[in-house]
């Protein structure tokens, strides 16, 4: 039987887990914009649309195939509760869109509100077409299926991505949590991190401040420490930093193992 109150309340959740990270990757947006006085540029306004429309995407994708890991039914009781996911999700992010963000008064800004507006409206309908595969047993254009593993971060093998369980191992956590905060400052302060451009040095650092944040409690929110380990993970490999990736990879994976 489905437990619906279950999954409404983890569908909660990734509603904000999304709008924090478009949050992040807004805010890294900025800084670069600002860094390099495009801040009323169209280009930094479409790019602000592309990771509205893709972070939404990514985390909806993401809540469907969980809705239907836990409970392999497509009928309407489970998905009126993904599409009130989706829709929060939908309308948060909306919502961030038009706050003061730092691109220099461009909640005023005729061409920014027009980018703005439209987006809203792009992440109305993707939202629909989610919604409306999902009741009729599709993920894009594949049949929806059961997963039984998740991509936690990547391997030390270049371009490899190591399948493991999702459960998060406290004890190898306190041993480790430690260890990754040292090697991120020593990233961080870095002949080679310094030696990185500008964009990239912001986009790592707000990443790794991201991961820290987490790694320095006791009891961390072992969702975002997973989506942020995972994603410096990989900005650090594509920037070149791959002895930095390698390294960070190999502790988180043994918090997410305890190996």
């Amino acid at each position: 039987m489905t437990d619906i109150e279950y999954i409404s309340r983890r569908l909660n959740a990734r509603s904000y887990e999304a709008l924090e990270d478009f949050k992040l990757e807004l805010a890294s947006v900025v800084r670069r914009a600002a860094a390099s006085n495009a801040l009323q540029n169209s280009r930094t306004y479409l790019q602000v649309e592309e990771i509205a429309l893709r972070v939404f995407a990514k985390h909806a994708l993401d809540a469907a195939q969980f809705t239907y890991n836990c409970s392999e039914d497509t009928g309407f009781e489970v998905t009126n509760a993904l599409k009130y996911c989706m829709g929060r999700m939908a309308d948060m992010i909306g919502q961030e869109l038009g706050l003061p963000n730092g691109l220099s008064n461009s909640a005023q800004n005729d061409a920014y509100a027009a980018i703005a507006n439209r987006t809203k409206v792009k992440l109305n309908e993707k939202r629909d077409s989610l919604v409306d595969d999902y009741f009729h047993g599709m993920m894009g254009s594949q049949k929806m299926k059961k997963e039984g593993t998740v991509n936690i971060v990547q391997s030390n093998s270049p371009g490899g991505v190591q399948q493991v369980g999702s459960n998060f191992n406290q004890s190898a956590f306190i041993q480790t949590h430690q260890s990754l905060v040292q090697e991120i400052d020593k990233a961080l302060a870095s002949p080679e991190f310094k030696a990185l451009g500008t964009e990239d040095q912001l986009e790592v650092r707000d990443l790794a401040d991201a991961v820290k944040l987490e790694a320095e409690e006791s009891q961390p929110d072992v969702g975002k420490l997973k989506r942020w380990g995972d994603k410096l993970v990989k900005v650090t490999a594509d920037v070149g930093l791959k002895v930095v990736s390698s390294t960070i990879a190999a502790l988180l994976l043994k918090m997410y193992t305890g190996g």
